[in-house]
């Protein structure tokens, strides 16, 4: 049925996908879908990512980590075979941290979890939907921008997913939890719904969108410090729609992307552009100290603790920030991410990077 409620009133077709993605007896591992999406004809805005799994729970756990249910996927890794520009890696990203996104930018609640969990000893079947984008078409709001963003299926000549399943240490902390079929049944599975945009005819010439996931060693945040710089020399050639940035403590015991505790967003205060061998603001076209402090501020009221959005484009895609020019002589030579780190030292940080490659 078509959805006529999104924030931008885009029209969008769930598209049912057979494929699946089961469970592993080695997990975490990545598992690859049996083939390749299969596309129709229509523009793409994502895939409606749906988990059915039980966490079994022997030995009481401590806590439901942060990330929680979406814990039992570690990464999402979607590679488009462009028939121009060849291979394309388009999502590579923590589904927690895609589905946080997606949350801050459409102003949606929590994920449709089904049962909540808890640390006791128990079954806990869950089934967890959430979104994963493969276009801007959900943020922006003209017809004509909506038009030039989504994903383009008769430009590739194939566009494959992996996803690394994590275990029970990726949703609770402590305890013995093992990964079940939904129901006790069978293997927990992960299974896709392609989401299609309905544009009336609208003539579709999208950009090539990426979304990808950089995760900055504990080395990187000192204790207590001031005024550090975190982010360093984003690639040069790209534009930047936004930076969703996350601060946490990673559980030792998982190997994935999993938190322990969730910081706010005031661990990272403030965005500076800067030369090399410089600490001065440097002003590219836009009021770069400006995002991230009002996203802070915005976040203690209505963002979940931990993720923050830099948002370098407020909807139009032609104000993102463009790095084309960066490293000649006049530009900036490297974008970091300075201010108060008010943490212990095992703290860290990640940001989801949503990158426009190019036109198609």
């Amino acid at each position: 049925m078509a959805n006529n409620d999104l924030p931008n009133g885009l029209r969008i077709t769930p598209r049912e996908v057979k494929n699946t993605i089961v469970y592993p007896a080695n997990a975490p591992a990545p598992q690859d879908l049996a083939g390749d999406l299969p596309f129709g004809r229509k523009p793409v805005v994502g895939l409606l990512m749906r988990l059915q799994y039980r966490a079994a729970v022997t030995v009481a756990a401590t806590a439901v980590l942060p990330d929680g249910p979406l814990g039992v996927i570690e990464n999402v890794k979607i590679v488009g075979a462009h028939k121009r520009k060849g291979n394309i890696t388009l999502v590579d990203a923590p589904l927690a941290k895609l589905d946080a996104r997606n949350r801050i930018v459409l102003g949606c609640t929590a994920f449709n979890i089904g049962q909540a969990l808890a640390t006791g000893v128990a079954n806990y079947d869950v089934d967890v939907t959430t979104f994963v984008p493969l276009s801007l078409a959900l943020e922006l709001h003209s017809q004509a921008q909506q038009a030039m963003s989504l994903l383009k299926p008769d430009d590739y000549t194939s566009v494959a997913l992996s996803a690394t399943w994590g275990t029970g240490a990726d949703i609770f902390e402590g305890g013995t939890v093992t990964i079940q079929g939904f129901g006790g049944v069978g293997s927990a599975v992960a299974s896709f719904h392609i989401l299609e945009a309905d544009l009336g005819g609208v003539p579709v010439m999208p950009f090539i969108v990426r979304f990808t996931d950089t995760l900055l060693p504990a080395s990187s945040i000192a204790a207590s410090g001031t005024n550090q710089s975190i982010v360093q020399q984003l690639a040069l050639g790209r534009v930047y729609k936004d930076l969703l940035v996350k601060t946490f403590i990673p559980n030792a015991a998982s190997p994935g992307n999993s938190a322990l505790t969730l910081e706010d967003g005031n661990v990272v205060s403030k965005l500076y552009v800067v030369q090399d061998g410089e600490t001065t603001l440097i002003e590219v076209g836009w009021a770069a100290q400006q995002y991230f402090e009002e996203n802070v501020s915005k976040n203690a009221v209505d963002h979940e603790a931990g993720y923050c959005l830099i948002d370098f484009a407020r909807g139009d895609v032609s104000a993102a920030l463009d790095v084309r020019q960066w490293g000649k002589a006049g530009f900036p030579q490297r974008l970091s991410l300075n201010g108060d780190l008010t943490q212990t030292a095992n703290a860290q940080l990640s940001y989801l990077a949503t990158v426009i490659e190019s036109a198609a």
